[in-house]
């Protein structure tokens, strides 16, 4: 599976969120979207699960890395 990385960790609200959902417009079945975030995007987690994906997120020191794929 091809890891698609993007960092919005230095963007302000709400553009973390629009680069998210307009990169998993694009996102196949054999790509995964792992995003570096510094703020745990919890109103993301809903829609990740409406469009069809499932995600996992760790916290690593300050930061939050979101993986988000098709739901197989």
């Amino acid at each position: 599976m091809e890891n698609i990385a993007i960092d919005v960790s230095e963007l302000e609200a709400p553009e973390p969120m629009r680069i998210i959902l307009n990169a998993l417009a694009t996102l196949t079945k054999a790509q995964r979207l792992v995003v570096t975030h510094r703020k745990e995007p919890l109103p993301l987690y809903p829609k990740i699960i409406e469009l069809g994906f499932t995600y996992e997120v760790a916290k690593n020191n300050e930061l939050f890395t979101i993986t988000i794929a098709h739901q197989a």
